[in-house]
C-alpha cells in the first residue's frame, strides 16, 4: 500500500471518528429516556405533602417547558432547582420533600427540553434559554409576591446554574445566591477523564458547559456541595470551581466524605449546611 493510500485512509478514519463523535455527542450528555419510560411516566406531586402547582412555561424560542412549583409561602424566595442529565422532575421529589421541611422557601423545578413531559430536543444552547425562561417565569408571575431566588445544580444541573447566573442580565438583582452540586468544570475536562483520547483531538468535544470560566463572573455567594466519593464526576472538579470563584462574594466549600454522585443529599451534615447557608441570605421578614 503507497504512503498516500495510508494517509488517505487515516485521514478518511478521522473523518468518520469526528462526524461519529460529534453526531452523538448530545446523545452521551443527555438522557431523557434513563431509566426507560422517563419521558412517558411522571409522578404525580399531589402525592407528596406539599402544596404544588403545575406549570407550562414559554422558551423564547417557544419551546413549553413542564415546570412544578411546591409553595412554602408566596412571601418566601423560591430555589430554581435545575436537575441532572437523566430522567424527569418526578424522580427528584422524594429529595425535595426531604429538605422541604427544613427550609422556609418555596422550589422550581424546572424539566430541561426534550426531558419528561417539555416538548423539544436537549442542546447546550437550549438549555441555557431554558435556564432564562424559568428566572423571566418567576420574576414575573403573581403566584408570588416574593421574587427572590437561590439556584440550585446538581451534576449538569450545576453547569446550568452557574451558566445562568454569570451570564444572565435581567433579574439578575432577583437571585441571591448560587448552590451547586456534585458538578463538572466542562464537558472538554470530562471527555479528557473519560476518554483520554479527546486531549489530542479537543475539536471533537463541540458541547462546552465551560462552569470554569463561567464562575469566575459570579459575584453572588455560592455554596459547593462536594461527595468525595462521587464515582462519575471527579471530585476535584468541585474544589477547582471553588478556587475559581474569586469574585463571589461568599464561596463555601462543604465536603461530604461518604456522598456519592447520587447519594450526596442523604449524607449527614447535609441538610444542616444547606440550611445554614440559606438561612443567612433569606430577608429579614418584619415583625
Amino acid at each position: 500500500m503507497s504512503l498516500y493510500s495510508i494517509l488517505r485512509f487515516i485521514f478518511g478514519f478521522l473523518i468518520v471518528v469526528y462526524i461519529a463523535v460529534h453526531y452523538f455527542q448530545s446523545k452521551f450528555l443527555y438522557y431523557p429516556n434513563t431509566p426507560p419510560n422517563s419521558r412517558e411516566i411522571f409522578e404525580d406531586p399531589s402525592f407528596y405533602p406539599m402544596p404544588s402547582k403545575e406549570l407550562w412555561v414559554t422558551t423564547s424560542d417557544n419551546i413549553l417547558l413542564h415546570c412544578v412549583l411546591f409553595i412554602k409561602s408566596k412571601n418566601s424566595p423560591t430555589m430554581i432547582y435545575f436537575h441532572g442529565n437523566a430522567g424527569n422532575i418526578g424522580h427528584r421529589f422524594p429529595m425535595i420533600e426531604h429538605i422541604f421541611r427544613h427550609l422556609d422557601i418555596n422550589f422550581f423545578l424546572v424539566e430541561y427540553r426534550g426531558f419528561g413531559k417539555s416538548n423539544g430536543t436537549p442542546s447546550e444552547s437550549g438549555l441555557k434559554k431554558d435556564s432564562r425562561a424559568a428566572l423571566k417565569f418567576l420574576s414575573e408571575t403573581d403566584l408570588l409576591t416574593c421574587h427572590q431566588f437561590f439556584v440550585f445544580g446538581r451534576s449538569l444541573g450545576g453547569a446550568i446554574a452557574i451558566d445562568l447566573v454569570a451570564n444572565t442580565e435581567k433579574y439578575k438583582e432577583n437571585i441571591i445566591a448560587l448552590i451547586v452540586e456534585n458538578t463538572f468544570t466542562s464537558v472538554p475536562e470530562m471527555a479528557k477523564h473519560l476518554l483520554p483520547f479527546t486531549k489530542y483531538f479537543p475539536f471533537l468535544v463541540h458541547i462546552k458547559w465551560n462552569s470554569e470560566k463561567s464562575i469566575q463572573k459570579i459575584e453572588a455567594p455560592i455554596l459547593f456541595l462536594s461527595g468525595q466519593k462521587d464515582e462519575l464526576i471527579p471530585p476535584f472538579m468541585m474544589r477547582k470551581l471553588y478556587l475559581n470563584a474569586k469574585n463571589s462574594r461568599n464561596p463555601v466549600f462543604f465536603s461530604l466524605e461518604n456522598g456519592t454522585h447520587m447519594t450526596t443529599w442523604n449524607e449527614y451534615g447535609y441538610d444542616k449546611k444547606l440550611k445554614e447557608f440559606i438561612n443567612s441570605y433569606l430577608p429579614k421578614k418584619d415583625n
